[in-house]
């Protein structure tokens, strides 16, 4: 594969799933600001919404050392290699609190329980580790 295929691709990649992540949380931010007066959105939205970030939390319960536990099964949404990265990298000291972080998360959304201001926190660093990765894939392939 060419150089600038690999980049394209990289970058398609890092790009679908940020936005993928990105829609996902905004629909269950606005789902806890609908507790405090605003509309609701729909409920078939919000379950996919919660479909689409169980699997980015089983996928990471997968890559750092969950891997074993059979709840966490194949995910629908893998991180790309490059997001997985960034991640792992921003988060290299906590592990074991990132991962105790995504357990909650994982137990909440199976749950259909609305997510805690700290859940969103986490999930939030994950989405800007996307738009990092996107952004700084779309400055390499413009490059070349």
């Amino acid at each position: 594969m060419s150089d600038i295929t690999s980049l394209s691709h990289e970058y398609s990649a890092s790009a679908d799933f940020a936005q993928k992540a990105n829609d996902a949380l905004l629909l269950l931010k606005k789902e806890t600001l609908a507790e405090k007066g605003l509309e609701m959105p729909s409920t078939s939205s919000l379950k996919e919404a919660r479909q689409i970030l169980m699997d980015i939390a089983k996928s990471i319960l997968n890559r750092l050392g969950e891997g074993g536990v059979s709840s966490y099964s194949t995910s629908l949404y893998p991180i790309p290699e490059d997001i997985f990265t960034r991640i792992e990298s921003q988060h290299r000291g906590r592990i074991p609190y990132f991962l105790d972080d995504f357990k909650r998360i994982f137990k909440r959304l199976s749950k259909n329980v609305t997510l805690e201001e700290q859940d969103l926190v986490v999930l939030d660093a994950i989405c800007q580790a996307a738009d990092a990765s996107a952004s700084a894939s779309f400055r390499r392939l413009r490059r070349r």
